[in-house]
Order: C-alpha cells, then sequence, then structure tokens
C-alpha cells in the first residue's frame, strides 16, 4: 500500500431469521478483515449486525475511529435500512461488497435495494459482487477507498495562501467558499509580509551553516552565494510558517517579485510532502499536497508547455522549481540564475517518471470545479527546454486538437502528475466532491 493507507470501518451484515446462511455470517467476517489487512488497509472492524440497531451503533464507533470508507460485506440478504441506519451515524463513502459463495444467500438480490436508497438519500456508494480475493473487486476497491481516503483527509487539510493569484492570471481566482463546500478544506489566509517578517527572523549562521552543506550534492550550483543563501533564508521561513500554522501545503505567489528567489523553497517543501505550487496557484497547491497523500511521493508540476506533432508528443515543464527527488538523483540537478530574470536560483534537471504518469489539473469554474486528468507513457524529453520537462506520448489521437479539447474542458495551465494510473481514482473522487469530470484525451 502506497501513500496514506485508507481506514476501512468494516460491518459484516446478515438478515436473520430466513435459513439464508445467517450462522456463517461470523466465519465470513473473519476472511473478510484478513483479506483487508493482508491488502495492507488499516482496519477497524465493527462487530457483525444482525438488525439496523446494530448498524447504527456500529456506525457511531466507526465514526469516532474517523474511517475514510465504509466496508460493507453482504453475507446474507440485508434489508436497505441496515445500510442506511450505518451512514446515518457515519457518513462516509460505502463499499458494498457481496460475497456470492452460496447460491440461498441471494446477496446480488438485495444490492438494488440498498443501492437505490442511497442514491435516493445522496450518499456515494460502489459495488462489486464476488469471492474474497476476486481480483476485480481488489482493483476496484483499492481506486474507491484511496478516493475516500483523500476525500478525508482533505477535510481535516489547511492550506496557506499568501498573497493570492498574480494580476496578470484572471483564471487563477480561487473560491474559498467553493474550496470549503467541495473539499472541505480549510483557507488560511496570510499576507505576504508576514512571511517577509519570518524570513527576517532567521539566523544568518543557520542559514550559512544549511547552504554549505547541501550545495555540494548538486551536478552544477552556478550562482552568486547571496541568492543561495536567500533562497534558504525563504525555505525555513515558508517552512516555520507551515508548522506554526498547522499547515498541509503553501501556496505563495512568486509574481512578479519573488520569481527565482523562492523556487528551491518551493522545491524542497513539495520533497516534504508540503504541497506548494508556482505563481500562487492555489489549486495546484492542494493537487500536489494530494499526490503526497496518495502516492507517498512529491508531485510534478509544469505547465502545457510544447507539442512534437511528428512524435505526437506533449512537453509538460515549470521554469525550474521542481522537486529535488523527480531529478533521480542530486547530481542530476544545477542550481542556477533562472532563465527568465537572470537572477535568483532556478532548480534544472529532466524529470525523471518512467513509465505511465497521470496528470492532474484542478480549476475554479465559477459555481463549480473542474477537474481535468490525462495519462500517458513518458517518453525522453524532445524539446530540451531548461526546466524541469517531462514529455508524454499519446498513443491515441493527434496532439494538434489537444489545445482545443483543453479549452473545451476549461482547463487552467498548471499540471500536476504522478508515476502511475490514477484516472479512476480521481474519477471515483470527483464524483464523491461532487466536482465535474474531465479525462483529457486527443482527438
Amino acid at each position: 500500500m502506497i501513500g496514506i493507507k485508507p481506514r476501512l470501518g468494516v460491518v459484516s451484515m446478515v438478515l436473520p431469521g430466513y435459513y439464508m446462511g445467517e450462522e456463517m455470517c461470523e466465519d465470513k467476517n473473519k476472511e473478510a478483515i484478513k483479506m483487508l489487512k493482508k491488502s495492507g488497509y488499516d482496519v477497524v472492524a465493527a462487530p457483525c449486525a444482525y438488525s439496523p440497531d446494530d448498524c447504527r451503533k456500529a456506525g457511531e464507533m466507526l465514526l469516532k475511529k474517523d474511517v475514510d470508507c465504509l466496508f460493507v460485506f453482504l453475507a446474507t440478504f440485508v434489508a436497505d435500512y441496515f445500510v442506511t441506519e450505518l451512514v446515518k451515524a457515519c457518513d462516509r463513502p460505502v463499499f458494498l461488497w457481496a460475497l456470492d459463495r452460496q447460491v440461498d444467500c441471494i446477496t446480488m438480490v438485495c444490492e438494488p435495494l440498498i443501492t437505490a436508497s442511497l442514491k435516493n438519500l445522496k450518499k456515494d456508494c460502489c459495488v462489486v459482487s464476488g469471492e474474497l480475493y476476486d481480483e476485480f473487486c481488489v482493483e476496484k476497491l483499492y481506486n474507491y477507498s484511496k478516493a475516500a481516503m483523500l476525500k478525508n483527509q482533505l477535510r481535516k487539510s489547511k492550506f496557506g495562501y499568501s498573497d493570492g493569484k498574480p494580476e496578470i492570471m484572471y483564471s487563477m481566482a480561487a473560491n474559498e467558499y467553493l474550496l470549503d463546500q467541495k473539499l472541505g478544506v480549510t483557507i488560511v489566509n496570510m499576507p505576504v509580509e508576514d512571511f517577509y517578517k519570518e524570513a527576517e527572523t532567521i539566523d544568518p549562521k543557520e542559514i550559512k551553516k544549511f547552504w554549505n552543506g547541501m550545495k555540494g550534492d548538486f551536478g552544477c550550483v552556478d550562482l552568486r552565494e547571496g541568492d543561495g543563501e536567500l533562497s534558504i533564508r525563504y525555505y525555513l521561513a515558508a517552512k516555520s510558517q507551515v508548522v506554526k500554522k498547522g499547515l498541509k501545503g503553501y501556496s505563495l505567489n512568486c509574481f512578479p517579485n519573488l520569481k527565482a528567489q523562492i523556487c528551491l523553497p518551493i522545491a524542497m517543501l513539495n520533497d516534504e510532502l508540503i504541497g506548494a505550487g508556482c505563481e500562487g496557484d492555489l489549486h495546484s497547491t492542494i493537487l500536489m499536497t494530494s499526490v503526497g497523500m496518495l502516492t507517498g511521493k512529491a508531485a510534478f508540476n509544469g505547465d502545457f508547455l510544447q507539442l512534437n506533432r511528428e512524435q505526437n508528443v506533449v512537453t509538460f515543464s515549470h521554469c525550474g522549481a521542481g522537486a529535488l527527488t523527480l531529478a533521480g538523483c542530486r547530481k542530476n540537478i544545477s542550481l542556477m540564475k533562472s532563465q527568465e530574470t537572470e537572477d535568483g536560483l532556478g532548480v534544472f534537471y529532466k524529470t525523471q517518471m518512467p513509465g505511465r504518469v497521470t496528470l492532474v489539473n484542478l480549476m475554479n469554474g465559477g459555481d463549480h470545479l473542474r477537474l481535468s486528468v490525462m495519462c500517458e507513457e513518458t517518453v525522453e524529453d524532445p524539446s530540451g527546454y531548461c526546466g524541469n520537462p517531462l514529455a508524454l506520448k499519446f498513443k491515441d489521437g493527434d496532439v494538434r486538437t489537444l489545445p482545443d479539447v483543453l479549452a473545451q474542458a476549461g482547463t487552467g495551465h498548471h499540471w500536476t502528475g504522478m508515476t502511475g494510473d490514477w484516472v479512476e481514482t480521481f474519477r471515483l473522487f470527483a464524483r464523491m466532491t461532487g466536482i465535474q469530470f474531465n479525462h483529457i484525451k486527443p482527438e
């Protein structure tokens, strides 16, 4: 299990008195719990439920344990109000697993009864039917539980928002009420003056020691000594604010004042799984934090930069603020002055994310949020761009259609990346949170 383990609240249910195998419930429950623990889940098991009252009590117990997802194990036919009582007490996404080992238990029959009631109550659920360890069911559970975990984690998360959005980027406006309503996140507005004041409190001796201790790790360091030390001052200031405020992520607007002075701090925060997007992009900051929660690894952050028509490849990159761990090793990294401002400290390397990569974009849609996702294999970057380039080769369609596809989906320019295929997890997450979902593919 990678990233944060989903915490599953397990309730095995039977409707007693109808000769449908209720006596096998306890043994089936033990089998299910054993499977879940073996798969790496954080399991909180309630007693087997034989009545609606049992289900309500189970829900009350699981709510106190702050489970991410309810794993409802149907051992026989179960009345729908068993599950509705459970969800009333513990309002979490519901994963229904019907064990169809014995046909006379008729677990499949009750599924539509339960799901129709959950639909009417506007409660999200996912349903499978099969034997324990069935590969299809196991994969469904993984994606659904990871989405539920992310939903629950974000609901408890605080994000610092300093200096808003860049004045030249209208589309990056954030709606704090909408983010709270859909994701449950708390936005902590932090005046940029407080950041500068925090930076002034950092001991110059500590800064120099930190900088001297790390700069020899890199393949190339070609910049003014003062710019390196200023970057460390700003990293230590940002980290101090994160700790004091209890933040999961920190959006600090770098444009137009800080620019490359904050690139290394952003890279280092992301390595510590403290999401930090560029240019005051609160949405990508939330996504980068989400990637850390899902994978336990730092996220890629880049613009939709260039099309290569001949190879059907798209290059994504930002100007040089990528997480250090995405370079493979630090000897692959060059610390040099910014190519845009010719000062400060940029972090340059070719991003090392072999295999399949998922890119995600989150945007404010006025009265809704839009989540767009694409997934393809990475290839050697053909652009030669000096930033943190990542190139995706699209197997199907023509990349020349992508600019208009992105326009119709209403995506923004920042894309957050993670290794692996996470499209289904994000689709389920969008469904759980009421966000518009777009699966981006060239035509």
